[in-house]
């Protein structure tokens, strides 16, 4: 079975596995650990309020005041500005998963996509905190 995408759900949630999802959205938001220890608070990323409303548990964030609800590929499809596929392919490229080759896809487009990918998450990577060099208060997001 196939996600609509055309990536296998399997595929999918090793991704997700690979990656803490407080890892990704801890680059945009300040998090603090809850006081049960089992999930992240802070400021909703999606509507800037002042108060700590946004919470991470498991694989999954919500807004309680907004309502703003998903995961993984969401999130980086919002705080990148890309498409799904784009999202899974970046994703992947942090977490070291091989993706496969989609039928129908160019070979020279895939590798140049999953280059700049990896190019990106290293950059990411390198700026704890940051996204791209832009501070969470710089983007208004804080």
């Amino acid at each position: 079975m196939s996600a609509p995408s055309g990536f296998s759900p399997d595929l999918l949630a090793e991704i997700r596995a690979r990656l803490p999802l407080e890892s990704i959205i801890g680059r945009r938001v300040t998090l603090k650990r809850s006081g049960d220890g089992r999930s992240w608070r802070g400021k909703c990323p999606f509507h800037g309020g002042r108060s700590p409303s946004f919470s991470i548990r498991g694989q999954g964030f919500r807004c309680f005041s907004c309502g703003e609800h998903d995961d993984h590929s969401s999130y980086t499809m919002w705080s990148e500005r890309v498409g799904f596929a784009a999202a899974v392919q970046l994703l992947a490229a942090e977490a070291g998963v091989d993706l496969p080759k989609q039928p129908g896809q160019q070979q020279d487009d895939a590798e140049e996509i999953a280059q700049q990918a990896r190019e990106r998450a290293e950059r990411l990577a390198a700026q704890p905190g940051k996204s791209e060099g832009r501070d969470v208060e710089q983007e208004g997001l804080g």
